[in-house]
């Protein structure tokens, strides 16, 4: 069944929503194998316009003639009004990108990259924030290639490379091609005209394009995603979350069934500032309703990660001691059951009496509500 968490109203006050939130961090640092599915809305606080919220792209006014929706349908190119609303478009968008930062949920997702938890991400954005923030793409080599260690996936392409669709040779951008596309019109692609030859009947030169899949146009390398996709749910992931997107799009929507099937509910985190637009085979266990940014923050200061919490004191007077002053986080396991715990929560340390006695190895930890917690390794990055 659903939950729905308000941000908003859980951030300004501590209430049962704040605990249940803490619950959550909880519950996802100790997952393995996550799975992170984003859209336009983790990269709105940088800057960069989503698409259907107010002040969104699709809310623009007309250009050309042509409504802000149909900009990114590749039924756009069948008309001279319709390619040059794309051209310009793309230009003042490539500009906003290219000053834009990694937000806290790119930090976010990087994190669980550092730790060795993400299994994947799966974007939906074309501004290649995540590899700005320092998480590998998977696909490389122009998007032939299979990186091993890559761990992001574009889904729908890149606005970072430029395309001819006549030779296919791709370009990088330059000031003039910014411009170009500002104008509404379309830089002649360099690979066509250098392979120009005079003394031949003169071939077509191409126009270049960005890099991205438009709505109704198929990915050239759908095939593999879809190995990524199946090599992915083979791993058996425990833990997924959708962040940013409103799931209008239903290839999306196929994407997030295909890895929620096999999952409980409540580890399937949706994020988002409006409800999903579409109905999932199988249900979110969680809404938390408010922005990516705002959440993720939350659960960096749960985790640890933010500021450098003073460890409270016990009943006893002892004090819980890390073994890394770099590092905040607490993990520690519990001999029973093998489950690892994050004791940088206020919540978690101070709701159980614990008495604590540093080592120079370890920190060994009983208390008297559950078994022996003993020889904490502490948490990566």
């Amino acid at each position: 069944m659903l939950r729905t968490i308000d941000l908003e109203q859980a951030h300004a006050e501590d209430s049962a929503l704040r605990d249940e939130l803490r619950r959550i961090s909880l519950a996802l640092a100790n997952s393995k194998k996550v799975v992170v599915i984003t859209g336009a809305g983790i990269s709105c606080s940088s800057g960069i316009p989503d698409f259907r919220t107010a002040g969104g792209i699709f809310t623009k006014k007309k250009r050309f003639g042509v409504k802000a929706q149909d900009v990114f349908s590749a039924n756009v190119f069948q008309t001279t009004q319709g390619q040059q609303a794309f051209n310009q478009v793309m230009g003042e968008l490539k500009e906003a990108i290219d000053q834009a930062q990694p937000t806290s949920a790119h930090q976010f997702v990087k994190q669980l990259y550092s730790k060795g938890t993400l299994l994947r991400s799966y974007s939906q954005n074309i501004d290649g924030l995540e590899e700005l923030a320092g998480i590998p793409e998977a696909l490389t080599g122009n998007g032939r290639d299979i990186n091993p260690d890559g761990k992001n996936v574009q889904l729908h392409g890149t606005i970072h490379k430029l395309k001819c669709f006549t030779c296919f040779v791709e370009s990088e951008w330059t000031e003039d091609f910014l411009s170009t596309f500002k104008s509404g019109q379309a830089p002649k692609c360099p690979a066509c005209e250098k392979d120009q030859d005079p003394n031949r009947r003169r071939r077509n030169i191409g126009s270049l394009r960005p890099a991205i899949v438009m709505y109704d146009e198929d990915h050239p390398f759908g095939d593999d995603i879809a190995r990524l996709q199946n090599h992915d749910k083979e791993c058996q992931p425990d833990f997924l979350i959708v962040m940013g997107t409103s799931l209008s799009i239903p290839g999306l929507v196929k994407v997030v069934n295909f890895f929620a099937e096999d999952l409980q509910e409540d580890s399937i985190l949706y994020v988002n500032k409006t409800t999903a637009s579409a109905t999932l085979s199988k249900p979110f266990g969680y809404h938390i309703h408010g922005e990516a940014d705002l959440w993720v923050n939350m659960v960096f200061d749960d985790w640890g990660h933010t500021t450098t919490p003073t460890p409270p004191k016990t009943p006893a007077g002892s004090q819980l001691q890390g073994l890394d002053d770099e590092d905040p986080v607490y993990m520690i396991q519990l001999e029973a059951c093998n489950q690892f715990l994050f004791l940088s929560l206020p919540v978690l340390i101070s709701s159980i009496p614990f008495h604590a006695e540093p080592t120079k190895a370890a920190v060994e930890v009983s208390c008297n509500q559950c078994p022996r917690i003993r020889n904490p390794p502490m948490a990566n990055g």
